[in-house]
């Protein structure tokens, strides 16, 4: 599959729309697929808590994962390096489909195989 590359003018600085643009992207590419988002730790306080759970069965058994979830996807935040500090990344869980990467500061949204 090639690489998917857009610019989302309107989600210059803002990480919702960009969040959301990404998510959009990487699920109608990839049906199916769960991610989980991966960004800055001062970024993930701007990103709205749509829930505190993901449920999800599993072998027959209902579960949870517990955390920040935005949109039916889990939220991981850490400390990152300055120059990676306006990135957000979707990471898929248990699948081989590519990562997602959306950059704040051009609006540009790409799928990394």
């Amino acid at each position: 599959m090639e690489p998917y590359e857009e610019i989302v003018a309107d989600a210059v600085g803002d990480v919702t729309r960009l969040t959301d643009a990404l998510l959009a992207r990487a699920r109608a590419q990839n049906p199916g697929v769960e991610f989980s988002i991966s960004l800055d730790q001062a970024q993930s306080l701007l990103l709205p808590r749509t829930s505190d759970r993901v449920y999800r069965t599993v072998n027959g058994q209902l579960g949870y994962y517990a955390g920040h979830v935005y949109d039916d996807a889990l939220v991981e935040a850490s400390d990152h390096l300055p120059e990676y500090a306006e990135l957000v990344t979707l990471v898929p869980v248990d699948s081989d489909a590519p990562l997602w990467q959306g950059d704040l500061r051009t609006g540009l949204i790409t799928s990394l195989p």
